[in-house]
């Protein structure tokens, strides 16, 4: 059974904040899906301020922000949150 939305933005969301900045194809890598399949939920994330693009080299890369630390803080995900 795949996993549900917010279990993968919430992975998400994780994996950028532990590893960040990171482009779609490092996220996939680490997540272990297929990078086409992250377009729909990096972009949901980006829309709702939870990470936010920062271009780096003409590349897109992802951080974490301060609204996506604190929302990892609500679930109990990451006590402590770098930002």
């Amino acid at each position: 059974m795949p996993p549900s939305k917010l279990k993968l933005y919430i992975e998400i969301a994780k994996t950028v904040n532990d590893h960040g900045p990171l482009s779609v194809y490092d996220l996939a890598s680490f997540l272990k899906v297929n990078p086409s399949s992250l377009n729909e939920p990096v972009k949901f994330l980006n829309d709702q301020r939870i990470i936010r693009e920062k271009s780096c080299n003409s590349i897109a890369t992802y951080i974490i922000t301060e609204r996506g630390a604190g929302i990892l803080k609500f679930f109990n995900v990451q006590p402590l949150i770098k930002v």
